[in-house]
């Protein structure tokens, strides 16, 4: 093995025996002396099992009884489908024709086991199992046994062992236990049937593969409220297995069932169940607010939303404290305490209240889920808790609330009672550098001495907004600027609004020439021009007074440029505008792509102003290599020393030595991808690993090396980068180069690309 596993030596040693339906498995897995330090371990088994064409169910023995139901998308929300608390060392997937398969695991090491919902994508759903991590010493192994048997011709599972299965039901007719049992070996046994603990019949039978060993016990009379029916099977001295059933009758969710044995207890129990915020990873970002004190703000958002947090500390004065609510990754989901019930979905909402009474905080975030279908409600947190947090803000602590659902009766009303923020706050920040704000809807005002900010977006989000699905994004992949800069600084305000820090920029514009700035307070502002790809262009500092205030910008390049406004650590605004492109160059007439064979051309139409001035031409590929240059307002190139996809024709005008204008094109030659099968600038990636946080590094990444895209459909690849850059919804299709370019091209390069990559 490689990585952080390369020390781990995993055998499996597989036993069938003639005459038996069960497969036998030694599993030993050695932490080696070459590690020199322990390790913990934690063995999952994922396998899909069922008869494909049929419905398929999950069972799996708990306290209340034996779970049976067949997987759906619901179960797989919020990890309602893990079970950590089973009763005895079985799970099984049954078919409605009565075939299935049986997985024994060592009942002590035994932690979950749960169904994931795949037929969606794949013919079968999950039967997956996991065991109690163990912290293993260098040198030592860990060693364990477990077993799957094949069941036929049974229409439900009560119990089952290393020998075999069964199912038992009370016969509607009469106080009766109707058995069927099934063999992974022969055996010849007694059943004793206990009612509520104490022995009530007793039969001896024979266990058989695929053969059903039916038997009818007769029952004393049954008693009013429901009980517990077990039926255990016996080989001389020994339990092979025991059924589990409950008579019918009132409160028959009074019943519950206890393990015959006790688990090990998982390495951790007794940590506290509590997500710490890391800002290890430092994504590129804009000091919009720091260098003053720092508020103190908790944040009660799902946990895989966790660097929105993150991304607003890196920006802002504020120290956060971030309870661990609603986790979604596979690790946090799995985290249990024992007090949680079984069969809630974990939310961590009862570790919460702790944090609300003896955490000193200024400002509470409820952020949502990015999930139309699924949003995390007001509702979903328990009464107690929202009349504290409400307390809370009717006692002074401001409220940011985004998307807020699920509204109780009092939270409606407080939202009711909100006013449209004013121009005050908006003047001073160009919402269209924020693709998701424009159409979004903020209000603001009090609830007892507390500030409340509530916004709705049109898209979801954990705190900045989200699409939460891919397509509609590609929009945002052509854009040319850090487009999240802007979603924080907004978010940022309105941070300040709620900590009683009213704007002190009140408006900032650019107009012919001059950056317009109104301000409520004197002081040195720090302005920063940024161009295309959010690139640095200039840096200034300027003295303004109270009022209304007219700069001189720099010289600015044409195009889309954003100025930066900091007036000291007190507030801080932003503007864009668009510089026209000088009319030295008119146009340029070239096509995107050209076929196998095609000269690539392209005419250059200059303005008046260009009269004296000369044009020099060039052509680079992806790599940088510099494959052509020429002159005049007429491009003729054979692209016979092309081996790569994605070029760059440059047109300078230049007069006396001075660069007067530039403009350059991208073309594409994709027969040169499929002919050379050069695929240096191929970027596969297995699952919807993009964030929106990446989108503008995607875009230089694709402008600068010619990457073309191929996004598979899963998810499962994100969990890892969740709290690295933000979370990710995945689509159901394949797309390729991002821009929309060569769609024509895709299968053939993906074919090729099968062909000649493991």
């Amino acid at each position: 093995m490689q990585g952080e596993f390369q020390f781990l030596k995993i055998t499996r040693v597989l036993t069938l025996q003639e005459g038996q339906a069960s497969l036998h498995c030694d599993l030993s897995i050695a932490n080696q002396k070459e590690s020199m330090a322990p390790t913990v371990i934690n063995y999952w088994q994922h396998n899909f099992f069922g008869v494909p064409g049929e419905d398929n169910n999950f069972l799996l023995p708990l306290p209340s009884g034996v779970h049976c139901a067949v997987p759906d998308a619901k179960s797989n929300t919020h990890g309602s489908s893990f079970f950590t608390q089973p009763v005895r060392g079985w799970l099984a997937m049954l078919g409605v024709s009565g075939k299935g398969v049986v997985i024994l695991p060592e009942y002590k090491r035994f932690e979950l086991a749960f169904s994931w919902y795949c037929k969606g994508s794949s013919p079968l759903d999950t039967l997956e199992w996991r065991l109690m991590p163990e912290e293993v010493p260098d040198g030592a192994s860990l060693n364990t046994s477990f077993e799957l048997g094949l069941v036929n011709g049974l229409a439900a599972i009560n119990g089952a062992g290393p020998a075999g299965c069964g199912q038992v039901r009370i016969a509607p007719s009469g106080p009766v236990a109707e058995l069927q049992l099934q063999g992974f070996r022969p055996a010849a046994v007694q059943v004793k049937v206990l009612l509520d603990g104490r022995e009530v019949a007793a039969r001896e039978t024979s266990l058989q593969p695929e053969r059903n060993s039916e038997l009818s016990l007769p029952l004393p009379a049954l008693p009013a409220q429901s009980a517990p029916l077990l039926v255990q099977v016996w080989e001389g001295p020994k339990l092979l297995f025991d059924l589990l059933a409950k008579t019918p009758g009132e409160k028959e969710e009074a019943v519950t069932f206890v393990p015959l044995e006790e688990r090990k207890k998982p390495v951790g129990d007794d940590e506290e169940w509590q997500f710490e915020l890391s800002a290890e990873y430092v994504s590129p970002y804009f000091p919009w607010q720091k260098g003053g004190g720092n508020a103190r703000v908790m944040f009660l958002v799902p946990t895989s939303g966790a660097r929105d947090i993150i991304e607003l500390q890196q920006r802002f004065n504020i120290e956060p404290v971030a309870p661990t609510v609603f986790p979604r990754s596979y690790a946090m989901s799995w985290r249990v305490k024992t007090s949680m019930p079984i069969g809630v979905r974990q939310t961590g909402l009862n570790f919460l209240q702790k944090f609300l009474e003896q955490e000193q905080f200024s400002v509470l975030v409820i952020g949502s889920q990015p999930d139309f279908k699924a949003p995390i409600k007001w509702t979903d947190y328990p009464p107690l808790l929202r009349r504290k947090i409400l307390s809370l803000v009717e006692g002074g602590v401001g409220l940011l609330y985004i998307n807020p659902a699920g509204e109780d009766q009092e939270l409606a009303a407080l939202l009711k009672s909100l006013q449209p923020i004013g121009r005050e706050l908006t003047a001073s920040m160009d919402f269209s550098a924020a693709p998701h704000f424009p159409g979004s809807s903020i209000s603001m005002g009090q609830y007892g001495k507390g500030r409340v900010v509530a916004v709705k977006y049109r898209s979801s989000a954990f705190l900045a907004p989200h699409s939460g699905y891919r397509n509609p994004n590609w929009a945002l992949l052509q854009s040319e600027h850090r487009f999240q800069e802007y979603q924080f600084a907004i978010l940022g305000r309105l941070l300040n609004c709620c900590l009683g820090r009213p704007p002190l920029l009140t408006s900032a514009g650019i107009s012919a020439g001059k950056l317009n700035i109104n301000t409520l307070e004197p002081g040195e502002a720090t302005v920063d021009f940024f161009g295309r790809y959010s690139q640095p262009l200039q840096s200034l500092k300027v003295n303004l007074q109270a009022g209304s205030n007219s700069i001189s910008c720099p010289s600015l390049p044409h195009g889309r440029v954003y100025a930066h406004i900091r007036l000291g650590d007190r507030d801080f605004a932003f503007t864009s505008s668009e510089i026209q492109r000088p009319d030295h160059i008119a146009t340029l007439d070239m096509a995107t792509t050209f076929e196998p064979g095609e000269t690539v051309r392209a005419k250059i139409a200059l303005s008046p102003a260009a009269a004296g001035a000369s044009i020099e031409q060039e052509i680079t590929d992806n790599a940088g290599r510099l494959l052509y240059r020429g002159e005049g307002t007429e491009l003729v190139w054979e692209p016979k020393n092309a081996v790569l996809n994605r070029h760059i024709f440059i047109a300078r005008l230049r007069r006396d030595g001075e660069l007067l204008d530039e403009w350059q094109q991208e073309f594409f030659l994709p027969g040169v991808l499929d002919s050379t099968r050069n695929y240096a600038h191929l970027l596969w990636t297995d699952g919807d690993c993009f964030p929106e946080y990446s989108y503008p590094y995607r875009h230089e990444l694709k402008r600068q090396f010619g990457f073309i895209y191929l996004y598979a459909s899963g998810k499962m690849d994100t969990d890892g980068l969740t709290l690295k850059f933000a979370n990710c919804a995945s689509g159901t299709n394949w797309h390729c180069n991002a821009g929309g370019l060569h769609n024509r091209n895709f299968l053939n390069s993906f074919k090729q690309w099968s062909d000649t990559h493991d």
